[in-house]
């Protein structure tokens, strides 16, 4: 069955075995993501957050690899279940503990997965983009709360926050234009292959910003954190414990 979907890049120009090369290849950096930044944190719920992250990127390299029904759900359904975590850790982070609506997530995440892999023709497209969007848009507002309520208190928070949501936004426009003016860059000389960059530029600012997550559960757990980097260009959460 074939996707819902097919980018701007073409078909099988650089293997017979691979539909969209490019695509494919920069979804690697969505498993670096998740696989790196598994390993440098303690706390469970972020661990399947990441774990998360990665399960996109290897159902985004299959999804790209072969335009499949199949594999494109293997790509959407985690995108949807870790964006209901995250929103869920911001959640619990700010009112504590909540059981109850821990299993209302569980379920809202099995009502999203059925919408989202059910729908069979064009229309799939939309349902996706409008659950997984919706929850996108809540979250970077709440992650912008976080900021301006604790940029002048944590060293490197302000900085990590506007990298991160100018790369985020930079990666959205890449997705943009790769969608709506496929026309026009099938014209150029070379295609830029910019669905290929909002994979590399969406990791990097999720890095950034899923970090400012992780600050602000590290302070509510009595830690005092801080934020540097690796290269230059790595944000890394470092703390005290008090």
């Amino acid at each position: 069955m074939e996707s819902s979907i097919d980018w701007c890049e073409a078909n099988y120009a650089f293997s017979p075995y691979i539909a969209e090369f490019w695509n494919s290849i920069s979804s690697i950096a969505m498993i670096l993501l998740g696989e790196i930044r598994f390993y440098k944190i303690e706390s469970k719920q972020f661990r399947f957050v990441f774990h998360l992250i990665t399960a996109v990127g290897i159902g985004s390299f299959l999804f790209h690899a072969t335009l499949n029904r199949y594999t494109q759900a293997m790509d959407e359904v985690p995108m949807v279940w870790a964006a209901i975590a995250l929103f869920f850790i911001m959640l619990e982070t700010r009112f504590g503990p909540m059981p109850k609506v821990a299993v209302g997530f569980t379920l809202y995440a099995i009502f999203a997965t059925i919408m989202v892999v059910a729908p069979a023709s064009q229309y799939q497209f939309y349902v996706f983009h409008g659950t997984f969007g919706s929850l996108e848009v809540i979250s970077i507002i709440m992650i912008w709360t976080i900021y301006r309520a604790k940029k002048t208190k944590i060293p490197g928070l302000e900085t990590l926050f506007k990298r991160g949501i100018s790369i985020y936004a930079l990666a959205v426009a890449c997705w943009l234009v790769d969608l709506h003016f496929c026309s026009w860059l099938s014209s150029l000389p070379v295609n830029p292959q910019l669905h290929a960059f909002w994979h590399i530029f969406a990791s990097i600012g999720l890095l950034h910003l899923f970090s400012i997550v992780y600050v602000d559960r590290l302070e509510k757990d009595g830690s005092s954190p801080y934020v540097s980097y690796r290269y230059t260009c790595i944000p890394v959460v470092n703390y005290k414990t008090d």
